[in-house]
């Protein structure tokens, strides 16, 4: 197994090896009936056809922890499937994301400015949810200003890093247009602290073992004004190493001394980040710096403890915890007792439930007890009061506090989202604060109860949203953690079914109902009782014929008629949801693909009885109505080595179909004018990024949501043009257009909704000016004069195309940003990809 490349099996093989005794990068413990089935599998398609299998035959919807396993697994599998090569091998999808971002910002031309009126290349702004009562968006790392109480930073997965300076009355995202930037380490500098430290990557869900979605890390960020521009610091590691962060300290006293816990090791630095020395190999996921040299740390090999800053460290051995096994020792979390400088707490995480404390700076432990809550690496965190080392809090799924030095806890506590990550005092006034799966909470009472403060941090993780038509102020999606979310005209948005939301459709001329999936499950909602009904589930009747996130469609004449596309085939209710039949197969035999989903399901509104649907490669059509099916992949020019993502048709032609796909490969984009009889690549010069969505109007538009943005052509133009001004550099899951209102929606993994105006044909002066972040793409048929200054920050990049540009005086690019200048028609790309010619009109 060491010889097989690429190096992000090394991920896989944490999970699937029997070699390894202990797993201990998980947070669920792979079953043990399960382990031996996965030995040998190495790519995507042979190991979900077990995984399903498994679950499956053990009824897992009727038992709890069965079913967070496969919730879990699922969640791996919607993004792995989406990231794979063209011959279905995992890659390291984050580094190679990140490497292709780079290169287009070094050589190629991209998007425009908030100012424009209507801009060709977007014109986007925030549509929500800025409030969300029930948990609003991940957040993994808290840290405190160290004067401003009211001052706190929340670093979230996906979605960068977010500040309020008013104790969480508002929020403000910090470093958004950095590419796809998770956050797992998060330092506020002692002696100033507009210098900020972000260690970038998603280390939680790494620990979790890949069951979710994962972001490798970049490096370490640094700002020195307070969050405004950033800069990568020299790598901790090469930039082509698998690499994960999980914690960044920085020492009380030495302030030039960080400390980095890695899933290469431990690093240390000690000249403010500039330089990192490893001290350390192994998964090192937690650790705390106190005064004196003293510095702890955890691996999944134990405790260590440095008196030297961190210089050098010695192993604490197994037997210096009572009861502990000698092997396989799991997952350990640490939290110090400010009120008592000589105490340190370690837990033991998974089933072991142990909690040992030191009141001698780790000379000896003693066993405080071996029944408190269990932890995992996915949610695990500890704290102790500064005033009074009897309160001690842990969380895992929920928070549990005891008042008598952990030697019992209570069963939970009220007013906070599940799946806690992060807990923290703030030492300004000893307030508990926590980051979870739903956002930032605070406990006044030390854990009792918890008060949500994270309104206006705009990090929400879609799946999939709809809008509706006839009303723009309308939207549903589905999210990761915070469940299916149902907006109403503000960005106030209800919560209309927990769990992991999925896919969501309005019926036809009714913005009062729409179904949605979550998990396995089919809903009907109605939006002005905020209510949902139950529909299908058919993982009770269909034993082995069903996994998570169906695609949903409806019959564009008749709203009875529901489809919802499953792995194995498409439900259809002729009764508004009363009662289903399995239509037919979607191209996939049971069990054969391993895709945990359908790629999508398409109707045409010109031909109602005509469904497409994908489930994997494969591509089916049914004209009368999921009746009989007609596989329509590898016809003539069909040439696709990725899962289909999406499908869609044009409203006033059935016969007009579009597919994209995921992955990495050749083929991004296909067209069909004739219902899939033969096919025309479409790709053109797309950056080799995975495709998430595509909507096609009326008038041959077409939109496409990407890994690093939205892009736009039409039949007039040779090739796609970037569409995202002023959108965060995340992955686009939805793009929903309404051409009644002349609008774009946007659904980010990381950064909430997005709205902006449709396409419109080139301006023919622009005259520019302002300070800008992020990414833009002016264009002009004519001429362009700016002045405008790009921050010298890692994410931004500014691009002009016209025939004739101007730069007046005024006009600056600082260093750390790109800025691009091309002479050329207007409506075109230039990337260093093959150009495909459109077919003619």
């Amino acid at each position: 197994m060491k010889n097989f490349n690429p190096l992000y099996i090394r991920l896989l093989l944490l999970l699937i090896c029997l070699q390894v005794s202990y797993l201990g990068t998980t947070q669920l413990t792979i079953n043990k009936e399960l382990e031996p089935l996965l030995v040998n599998k190495r790519k995507f398609s042979e190991i979900m056809p077990v995984i399903n299998r498994f679950y499956n035959s053990k009824n897992y919807n009727n038992n709890p922890k069965l079913k967070s396993e496969y919730k879990h697994w699922m969640r791996w599998a919607w993004y792995e499937s989406r990231h794979l090569d063209k011959d279905g091998n995992f890659v390291n999808s984050n580094e190679r994301n990140y490497n292709t971002i780079q290169a287009l910002q070094q050589n190629t031309n991209t998007t425009t400015t908030p100012n424009s009126p209507q801009s060709i290349s977007g014109n986007w702004s925030f549509y929500g949810p800025s409030i969300m009562a029930s948990g609003i968006a991940r957040v993994d790392r808290l840290a405190f200003h160290p004067t401003n109480a009211n001052i706190i930073y929340a670093g979230t997965p996906a979605g960068g890093l977010w500040v309020t300076y008013n104790g969480g009355t508002s929020w403000n995202a910090l470093n958004g247009y950095v590419p796809n930037l998770g956050v797992s380490g998060i330092v506020v500098d002692a002696d100033n602290p507009n210098t900020l430290y972000v260690l970038s990557g998603d280390g939680d869900s790494f620990a979790n073992g890949g069951f979710i979605y994962t972001r490798r890390s970049i490096g370490i960020l640094k700002s020195i004004d307070g969050g405004n521009t950033w800069q990568k610091l020299s790598n901790i590691l090469p930039d082509n190493a698998l690499f994960y962060g999980f914690k960044l300290l920085q020492h009380p006293e030495f302030h030039n001394v960080l400390i980095a816990c890695t899933s290469e090791g431990l690093y240390r630095s000690t000249d403010y980040g500039a330089n990192w020395t490893r001290n350390e190999f192994g998964n090192f996921y937690d650790a705390e710096v106190a005064t004196g040299g003293y510095v702890y740390a955890t691996s999944t090999n134990g405790v260590f403890i440095s008196t030297n800053w961190g210089s050098t460290y010695a192993q604490v051995p197994n037997t210096a915890f009572s009861q502990l096994p000698t092997s396989g020792i799991n997952h350990a979390i640490l939290a110090l007792a400010p009120g008592s400088p000589n105490s340190l707490f370690v837990k033991f995480g998974g089933a072991q439930h142990l909690l040992y404390r030191s009141d001698n700076k780790g000379v000896s432990f003693s066993l405080i007890s071996n029944n408190c809550p269990a932890t995992s690496p996915y949610a695990n965190p500890m704290a102790v009061n500064p005033v009074n080392s009897s309160n001690v809090i842990i969380g895992n799924v929920q928070v549990r506090t005891s008042t008598n030095g952990g030697s019992s806890f209570n069963s939970g506590s009220p007013g906070i989202h599940d799946d806690i990550h992060d807990l923290a005092y703030n030492p300004l006034n000893n307030i508990l604060y926590s980051g979870c799966d739903g956002g930032v909470y605070k406990s006044m009472d030390n854990g009792a109860n918890w008060t949500a403060i994270h309104d206006g941090i705009k990090a929400t993780q879609y799946y999939h949203m709809t809008g509706f038509e006839g009303d723009d102020g309308l939207a549903m999606g589905g999210t990761q953690d915070n469940g299916m979310q149902s907006r109403s005209y503000s960005t106030t948005f209800d919560l209309a079914g927990g769990g992991d939301g999925f896919d969501v459709k309005y019926l036809n001329g009714n913005s009062n109902n729409a179904y949605y999936s979550i998990n396995a499950g089919v809903y009907k909602y109605t939006r002005s009782s905020n209510f949902s009904q139950l529909k299908l589930n058919p993982t009770g009747n269909f034993n082995d014929q069903t996994v998570f996130f169906p695609s949903i469609a409806i019959h564009p004449t008749n709203n009875n008629i529901i489809y919802a596309g499953y792995r194995t085939g498409v439900y259809r209710t002729i009764n508004d949801g009363t009662n289903w039949t399995l239509t037919g197969a979607t191209g996939v035999t049971a069990g054969s693909s391993g895709f945990g989903f359908s790629g999508g399901l398409a109707v045409s509104a010109n031909k109602p009885d005509r469904v497409y649907a994908a489930s994997g490669s494969n591509l089916s059509v049914s004209n009368d109505k999921g009746d009989n099916w007609t596989e329509i992949s590898f016809n003539s020019g069909w040439n696709a080595g990725g899962q289909i993502s999406d499908i869609t048709t044009r409203s006033n032609n059935g016969d007009e179909v579009w597919v994209t796909f995921g992955g990495y490969g050749d083929v991004k984009v296909l067209y069909s004018s004739n219902a899939g009889a033969s096919w025309v690549n479409m790709t053109g010069s797309l950056p080799d990024l995975p495709v998430y969505s595509i909507k096609y109007s009326s008038q041959g538009d077409a939109y496409i949501g990407t890994d690093a943005g939205v892009y736009f052509m039409d039949f007039s133009m040779s090739d796609w043009v970037p569409f995202s001004n002023g959108l965060p550099m995340v992955p686009v899951t939805e793009v929903f257009i309404n051409e009644t209102n002349n609008s774009i929606k946007a659904a980010t993994f990381g950064r909430g909704m997005w709205t902006g105006n449709l396409y419109d044909a080139c301006i023919p002066f622009l005259s520019l000016s302002g300070s800008l972040q992020g990414t833009y793409t002016w264009q002009s048929s004519s001429s362009i004069e700016t002045t405008e200054t790009m921050t010298g920050s890692l994410g931004n990049d500014i691009r002009y195309r016209s025939q004739k540009i101007t730069l007046k005086p005024g006009y600056k690019a600082l260093n750390g940003s790109y800025m691009h200048a091309i002479i050329g028609p207007c409506g075109q790309e230039v990337l260093n990809r093959k150009q495909t010619a459109l077919p003619k009109k």
